[in-house]
């Protein structure tokens, strides 16, 4: 793709990924995978704070879960 410069890491955690690295969030799908991550305050965190910047955020199947315990993202209608 043009403008790609860099890669952002792809063993950061939760807590340690940095956002401005990153133009989009995939939750993935499969129902141990979203059970498990929901339960992590720090990929709730991570959710949040994703959904602030605006950018894209795509969710995979059961992926949806991981939006549920705080009702993101907020929409109008």
């Amino acid at each position: 793709m043009a403008g790609i410069t860099t890669s952002p890491p792809t063993n950061a955690t939760f807590e340690s990924a940095q956002l401005d690295l990153y133009d989009a969030l995939v939750l993935p799908g499969g129902v141990q995978n979203s059970d498990t991550i929901r339960l992590i305050p720090g990929a709730q965190n991570l959710i949040k704070s994703h959904d602030a910047t605006g950018k894209p955020l795509a969710v995979i199947c059961h992926g949806g879960w991981l939006l549920v315990p705080r009702a993101w993202p907020k929409t109008s209608g």
